[in-house]
C-alpha cells in the first residue's frame, strides 16, 4: 500500500488542484485560444478572484455525499445536486435541465433520459467528467469500484453511455496516479488498453490527447470526449502542475472545466507541495477543501483496513 503521508499529499493535490484549475480557468471561459496563461486569479463577473464554479461545487457535493453515505449513493447524490440548483455557479445546460426535472419530482434516471431525448440524444456533456476527483480519492485502491462509482455518478445527469465511459476513464486515470503511477504515459496506456474493447471512442480520445497538437483540439464544444482529449493533452504537455494547468487554459474554450480536470490529474501526479503557494492560498475555500480531502483519505483507508 502507498505510504499514508504520500497518499494524503497527492489526494490533497488532486482535490485542491481541481478547484485551482477551475478558478484560474473560469475568467477565460468561452474565449478562443491561444490565451496568455494566467499567473494569478482574476475576477469573473460578480465573483472575486479565486472563486470556483460548478466543476468544484459539484465535486465537493459528491465528496460530502460519499462521506455521509459511506459509499457512492446515486439517490443521495441526486438529492444533493437538486437541492443546490440555485447555488451552482455557471451550471451547464444539460445539468440545469435535468436538475429542474428532478426538482419537479422526477426520478433521476427518468429525468436524465427525458433530457437526453429533449436535447436530440446529445447528453454526453463534460459535466459528467469534471467531478471525478472525490470518487478517485475515496476508492483509489479498488479500480472496479472506481469505475462503477464513476458511471453511477455520471448517469445521474448524463444519460448517454459515452459520458459514463468518459467519466470512468478520468476517474480510473486519477486513481492510478494516486496509487503511485509515476510515468504519466504508462498510466494513460493502461486506461486506454482497458477501454479499447469497451469503448473505442474513449480509447481514441485518450490516444488523441497524447498525440495531438493544440491546434487539433476542440476545447470549446462542451462534449465530454473533446474535453477529455484536451485535458489529457494539457496534462502531458508540461512537466509540472503550474505548466499543465496553464496549458489547459491557453487553448481556450471551456477553460474552467478543462483546467479543473487537468488540475486534478496534475495534483494527483505531483502532490500538494508542487502547487504554487499563492495558488494554494488564493483559491476559495482551500482549508475546507483540504479537510474534505483528508476525510476522503480516512474513508478510503478504513475500507482498505476493514
Amino acid at each position: 500500500m502507498k505510504p499514508e503521508d504520500e497518499l494524503r499529499n497527492h489526494a490533497a493535490g488532486c482535490l485542491l488542484g481541481l478547484a485551482i484549475g477551475d478558478a484560474l480557468g473560469a475568467p477565460f471561459e468561452g474565449r478562443k485560444g491561444p490565451i496568455e496563461p494566467p499567473e494569478k486569479f482574476f475576477i469573473r463577473g460578480d465573483l472575486p478572484a479565486g472563486a470556483y464554479t460548478d466543476d468544484t461545487q459539484m465535486s465537493l457535493i459528491t465528496a460530502e455525499s460519499i462521506l455521509q453515505c459511506k459509499d457512492l449513493d446515486p439517490d443521495d447524490l441526486a438529492k444533493r445536486f437538486t437541492a443546490s440548483i440555485g447555488k451552482i455557479r455557471g451550471i451547464g445546460a444539460i445539468t440545469k435541465l435535468v436538475l429542474e426535472k428532478m426538482a419537479e419530482g422526477q426520478k433521476a434516471h427518468f429525468a436524465a433520459e427525458e433530457a437526453h431525448l429533449q436535447l436530440g440524444r446529445r447528453s454526453a456533456g463534460n459535466g459528467a467528467i469534471m467531478r471525478m476527483a472525490p470518487i478517485a480519492i475515496a476508492f483509489w485502491d479498488d479500480i472496479p469500484k472506481v469505475c462503477q462509482a464513476a458511471a453511477d455518478a455520471a448517469a445521474i445527469i448524463h444519460f448517454d453511455p459515452l459520458a459514463h465511459n468518459a467519466a470512468q476513464a478520468v476517474a480510473e486515470l486519477t486513481a492510478l496516479l494516486l496509487s503511485g503511477a509515476s510515468i504519466r504515459e504508462q498510466a494513460l496506456a493502461t486506461v486506454e488498453a482497458l477501454f479499447l474493447p469497451k469503448d473505442s471512442c474513449v480509447a481514441a480520445a485518450l490516444r488523441k490527447g497524447a498525440s495531438s497538437s493544440a491546434e487539433e483540439l476542440r476545447p470549446e464544444t462542451g462534449f465530454a470526449i473533446d474535453t477529455l482529449t484536451a485535458a489529457i493533452w494539457a496534462f502531458l504537455e508540461k512537466d509540472d502542475f503550474k505548466g499543465c494547468v496553464q496549458a489547459a487554459i491557453s487553448i481556450g474554450g471551456d477553460t474552467d472545466t478543462t483546467a479543473a480536470i487537468t488540475g486534478s490529474l496534475a495534483g494527483a501526479m505531483w502532490g500538494l507541495g508542487e502547487i504554487p503557494k499563492e495558488w494554494r492560498d488564493g483559491v476559495e475555500g482551500s482549508k475546507e477543501i483540504l479537510k474534505l480531502s483528508n476525510k476522503l483519505v480516512d474513508f478510503s483507508l478504513s475500507n482498505s483496513r476493514a
